[in-house]
């Protein structure tokens, strides 16, 4: 797994909203760190992150888990590198954007545990 050094996620986060779950970046959206960088071009179109209904009192679909949700929706559509390393860059991110301890590890967890359907669907494509 690798690590993101000195992460950082400089720009501003600015979406329209297209109706349901989707948005589309207004501008693009950067994660970078010592030795890499992943720029999210603009228009975009991501979901945030994808929270069940039966967990969204406990875990709400927007937050400031929004950046670093959309640097992985990213990652996930471009197989940028490992599904591994696309995690770990989502869990640091959110641990840079303010995400409590107990938020991320769950988001994280649930990531682990079930990204496989979504990074699989889009691996065929």
């Amino acid at each position: 797994m690798r690590e993101f050094r000195n992460l950082r996620l400089p720009d501003p986060l600015d979406n329209r909203h297209l109706g349901g779950a989707k948005f589309r970046l207004l501008q693009s959206y950067r994660a970078a760190w010592v030795g890499g960088e992943i720029i999210v071009p603009e228009g975009f179109v991501h979901d945030f992150a994808s929270v069940p209904r039966l967990v969204r009192s406990i875990i709400p679909q927007m937050g400031n888990q929004n950046g670093p949700a959309v640097v992985h929706d990213f990652t996930y559509r471009q197989h940028w590198q490992s599904r591994e390393n696309c995690d770990a860059l989502f869990l640091a991110a959110m641990k840079v954007a303010g995400v409590n301890w107990l938020r991320r590890n769950i988001i994280y967890s649930a990531v682990r545990a079930g990204g496989w359907v979504t990074w699989n669907k889009r691996k065929s494509k």
